[in-house]
């Protein structure tokens, strides 16, 4: 019988701590998608029972933990799904288009970091006048951001990617050597 060396030990303790660290990012992932698919479940039925209001988007995005960025979206998702269903009726249809005007309108700079927001909302409450220029420079601020955002997850698919490899490895030369 082979007596395992500080090496070996060493790297089974990181592979049990990669498999621990992937199972725990998949837990979060999980429940953020629990949440959004409570959120979204919530203001359907709420549109059904015409008993949402304007503000209530906002309260129940916080309630489920869902980013103010994500809430456009959402809405959207909503939509399709309501023109694209058989049975429902022309008024909900017309009351999230709304909802995602009143988004717009009330929140235009969501899907922003908080800090471009807040200097964005500065410069407005600055000069009434600006009002074009600062529309302008959201649009091109979020086309900024969100290409930042796919290079980003786009890294953090490949490096998950490589450390999976890399745990394979690991795994293989532990047992097999």
């Amino acid at each position: 019988m082979e007596k395992i060396t500080v090496a070996e030990l060493i790297q089974i303790f990181l592979l049990f701590a990669i498999v621990i660290g992937c199972i725990i990012f998949m837990l979060h992932d999980i429940d953020l998608t629990n949440k959004r698919n409570r959120f979204e479940k919530a203001l359907k039925e709420s549109i059904r029972q015409n008993k949402l209001k304007n503000e209530d988007v906002h309260l129940l995005a916080s309630r489920w933990s869902v980013k103010p960025g994500r809430v456009k979206s959402i809405l959207l998702f909503i939509l399709s799904d309501f023109l694209t269903s058989n049975d429902c009726p022309d008024h909900h249809i017309a009351r999230i288009r709304e909802l995602i005007e009143w988004h717009d309108t009330n929140d235009p700079f969501a899907e922003l970091p908080e800090n471009i927001k807040l200097q964005l909302q500065h410069i407005l409450r600055l000069s009434a006048t600006c009002q074009p220029e600062v529309t302008s420079l959201t649009r091109s601020l979020h086309d900024i951001y969100t290409s930042n955002q796919k290079k980003m997850r786009r890294a953090k698919i490949v490096s998950f990617i490589i450390s999976v490899a890399s745990l394979l490895t690991g795994i293989y030369s532990i047992f097999f050597n």
